[in-house]
């Protein structure tokens, strides 16, 4: 068993534009899934908004992300169109078959 475990669920999410990319920060992680402005959402960001008033609509589709179970070591979330897609792209990122 890898230390690091695939999760992979289907959800809803905010898409932010950050100065360290686009970053996904989960609906149940934001508390809500109404429209909020990018500012509200930077206690769970790494980088700064882009647009910190820009208005950000829930998005669905399947967030992925690497964990370890029992400890606070995970990494970002992803978002993706498929199950497939989510799996194989973390399993293709993270070295995990």
């Amino acid at each position: 068993m890898s230390f690091m475990q695939m999760q992979v669920q289907p959800g809803t999410y905010f898409e932010v534009n950050t100065s360290m990319g686009t970053e996904i920060v989960p609906t149940f992680v934001a508390g809500h899934n109404v429209p909020v402005r990018a500012s509200e959402l930077t206690d769970y960001l790494e980088g700064t908004p882009d647009d910190a008033d820009e208005m950000l609509h829930a998005k669905s589709g399947w967030l992925g992300r690497m964990s370890a179970p029992g400890y606070l070591d995970c990494t970002a979330w992803s978002a993706y169109a498929t199950r497939d897609e989510a799996e194989h792209s973390l399993a293709e990122m993270y070295g995990v078959y």
